[in-house]
């Protein structure tokens, strides 16, 4: 089971959301007027978010991991969802086990990233929903500010 979770978290944490957000608008005007300009509009955050699921999903699905693969990215207000199915070589995912795991590895990663801490800031939540391969829900994560609370710089 730890191997499971390891080899999972390994793969699925930085495989996609690090590169967008503002990317775009950056690559334009500068970075720190970027973030005038959308943390003052949330409709421009938003536009990003969508922009950034319409990208995200040329491809897919895409296999992440020797266990997982990431089916779609939806955008609805300021949330960007990310889909996966899982699917372990050996036996079942322990929920709790999986949930703690993948938390604590977001958490880790996520809140040391300026891009995401920026979005989270402005209010955008991202949303982890992990499937077995017969569709049953595994875990969905729900990752905002408060995650990071104490540990963003």
């Amino acid at each position: 089971m730890k191997r499971v979770l390891v080899t999972l978290g390994g793969f699925l944490l930085l495989a996609v959301i690090i590169r967008f957000g503002i990317g775009a608008v950056q690559q334009n005007v500068g970075e720190e007027a970027a973030n005038k300009i959308l943390g003052k509009n949330p409709k421009l955050v938003e536009a990003r978010l969508k922009s950034a699921a319409r990208q995200l999903n040329h491809g897919l699905p895409r296999p992440v991991s020797g266990i997982t693969t990431l089916t779609k990215v939806e955008s609805s207000s300021l949330t960007l969802t990310f889909f996966y199915v899982i699917d372990p070589p050996f036996g079942e995912i322990d929920p709790d086990e999986f949930h703690d795991q993948m938390t604590t590895q977001f958490v880790n990663s996520l809140c040391t990233e300026k891009k995401v801490i920026f979005n989270l800031k402005n209010g955008v939540t991202y949303s982890y929903n992990y499937e077995d391969k017969e569709g049953s829900v595994i875990d969905i994560i729900d990752f905002t500010i408060d995650d990071c609370e104490g540990l963003e710089g």
